[in-house]
């Protein structure tokens, strides 16, 4: 973030720090200001060629909810050099990005880690990361802001549905995802490539922000979905917080079944009338043949180059070997919990009761 935004995110969160985390806090500051001066550089530069930019193509969005397998979409995708997704250090550094990949690039890839901890996919800054971080750093409205301060009210949970967000708040993230889109095509000049979770409950106000734009959406098991989703949380929070979380486990699979019930309410009565701009993809069909999951969703979309994606995919997949997915427990009441939020979920996708 912005030094302006970083401080507005402490005093919205009370400046709750723990001691553990008052190193963490001056670090970021520092980084703040290199920020600050690094996208008033940028926006010196190259603030017109900018904002004079189009979009030709409208972008592919993939979504679904958090553990559905969106990220594993969006690497296999990643690979059609029709399409450009936004990598790790484009969405960390959404703001000066233009201006400093060529020489700090490396330095962010430095202190990250080979793989994710949630879900041990590979990580690295050129790696394609999703564009909610670069909206939240960028100071619009996001629920991830939460992770700052776990322990308190969850921010901007109206962003999950867009349902009751102010005026204002719509026009700020209007113009970080705009802008982001803008450089980010600059750079590339090619179709973009989006996922995020978050915009699973945004389709209508993607589609004003960017007419024609296509959504891919993964489903998944919430047997898989609910645990997996509650251990990317406690995990997010405990490493990026400024406090201890401190919430209970029936607290959390409350917020996460809650949080998906309010998302896939929305995404039904955003698709309901109009799906000629939507295609799902089962995820247990995309791991038993990505090749021929995809196929259909090129083809339903008619976007072009599949013939030259096609053995990329076919190399990716053979490098997977080592892969391993997180298992997990249920026990009665986190299944009670999942029939109750997504009972509506498992009959329209075809998933057995918990």
């Amino acid at each position: 973030m912005r030094m302006s935004h970083y401080f507005r995110l402490l005093w919205r969160g009370g400046f709750r720090i723990h001691y553990s985390a008052i190193a963490m806090t001056l670090a970021i500051a520092f980084y703040s200001v290199c920020n600050s001066i690094l996208s008033l550089t940028q926006k010196i530069f190259l603030g017109r060629k900018i904002s004079r930019t189009r979009i030709e193509k409208p972008p592919v969005f993939i979504v679904g909810h958090w553990r559905s397998g969106t990220t594993l979409i969006h690497e296999l995708m990643s690979l059609d050099e029709e399409l450009a997704a936004p990598t790790t250090y484009q969405c960390f550094t959404p703001h000066h990005f233009l201006i400093s990949e060529w020489m700090l690039k490396w330095i962010v890839g430095l202190a990250l880690p080979k793989t994710r901890p949630m879900d041990n996919m590979a990580s690295g800054p050129d790696r394609p990361q999703e564009d909610e971080f670069a909206i939240c750093a960028l100071g619009a409205p996001s629920p991830y802001a939460s992770m700052a301060f776990p322990n308190q009210p969850r921010q901007h949970q109206d962003t999950i549905d867009m349902k009751g967000v102010s005026d204002e708040d719509k026009a700020k993230l209007r113009e970080a995802m705009q802008s982001f889109a803008l450089s980010l095509t600059l750079k590339n000049k090619k179709r973009l490539l989006f996922k995020s979770p978050t915009h699973t409950g945004r389709i209508e106000f993607l589609r004003e922000l960017f007419p024609g734009a296509k959504f891919l959406h993964i489903c998944r098991d919430p047997q898989n979905v609910i645990p997996s989703t509650i251990r990317l949380w406690r995990h997010l929070d405990s490493i990026n917080g400024f406090e201890i979380p401190r919430y209970d486990d029936a607290s959390i699979e409350d917020y996460v079944g809650k949080t998906f019930a309010q998302m896939y309410e929305a995404f039904s009565e955003q698709t309901r009338e109009k799906q000629d701009d939507i295609f799902t993809v089962h995820y247990e069909e995309a791991v038993a043949d990505p090749i021929a999951a995809l196929k259909k969703a090129y083809d339903f979309f008619d976007l072009e180059g599949f013939e030259n994606l096609e053995p990329k995919l076919e190399e990716y997949m053979e490098n997977q070997g080592d892969y391993k997915k997180n298992q997990h427990h249920l026990n009665d009441q986190l299944k009670a919990k999942i029939n109750e939020h997504c009972h509506s979920y498992q009959q329209t996708y075809g998933y057995d009761k918990a």
